[in-house]
């Protein structure tokens, strides 16, 4: 081979490398964007997932802490989304409003559970708590104060599906009565206790009401069980905020 031909393979061979390198930097560049944009989706749908379950929140007795942990959680994210994409449509606007979410949220404890029309509501309310425990799951040791209160805040959220139950059963044990169905209304008390002493927590809160309903299903059995049910209060709260508690 002489020394043009050489010269000329080697000059081939170079600029070969060459284009192969460049192509890897741009697949490398191109999955980095992928990559970048996979994450900035995610980053917003979780946003959007927090904000409205923030604002669903607001119609149920939730501590302060979760909520001030929840708002400053959606912050965050707001804020890793103008970090990952600093000209992301809106992100100024939305971070601002996150911040305003969080200040009406912090402190804004809700009495008691809301009164429920019917089974619509019931779910509905329902689906708010399975979210919020899904998350929780999901994320809850990202929240700002989950170290110490994870734990609670989770058997937090089985309590208000205690009190959701409680609420919601009663009140149909109430129209199974005036309805002179009185083995119906039995038949819903029963379930509610069942509920109370396999799925809600060993706290003083469940084991009150489990006590109560107890003494709602005598009223029942003797046919005593009467009153405007959508209105009454649940068993054991009074027209104060209720006192939750998580100690077993």
């Amino acid at each position: 081979m002489n020394p043009d031909t050489s010269h000329a393979l080697l000059v081939v061979l170079v600029l070969i490398a060459a284009l192969l390198g460049a192509a890897a930097m741009v697949r490398r560049y191109q999955e980095h964007k992928a990559g970048q944009r996979a994450r900035l989706r995610a980053l917003v749908l979780h946003a959007d997932h927090m904000e409205q379950l923030l604002r669903d929140l607001a119609v149920l007795p939730v501590s302060s802490s979760l909520r001030e942990g929840l708002g400053e959680h959606l912050v965050a994210q707001y804020a890793a989304i103008a970090a990952t994409s600093a000209d992301f449509p809106g992100i100024r606007e939305r971070l601002e409003q996150a911040r305003r979410l969080k200040g009406q949220n912090a402190g804004a404890d809700v009495a008691s559970v809301p009164q429920i029309p019917d089974r619509k509501e019931y779910l509905r309310l329902y689906a708010i708590l399975d979210r919020l425990s899904a998350l929780l799951r999901r994320h809850g040791g990202a929240l700002p104060g989950a170290k110490a209160l994870l734990a609670e805040w989770r058997v937090e959220v089985r309590e208000r599906r205690a009190e959701l139950d409680t609420r919601y059963l009663i009140q149909e044990a109430h129209r199974a009565q005036a309805a002179a169905n009185g083995r119906k209304a039995v038949q819903l008390l029963d379930t509610l206790l069942y509920h109370l002493q396999e799925k809600g927590p060993p706290t003083s809160l469940v084991r009150g009401l489990y006590t109560e309903v107890m003494s709602l299903r005598t009223r029942a059995v003797a046919g005593e069980l009467s009153g405007p049910a959508a209105q009454e209060a649940l068993p054991g709260e009074t027209a104060q905020s209720l006192k939750r508690s998580s100690a077993a």
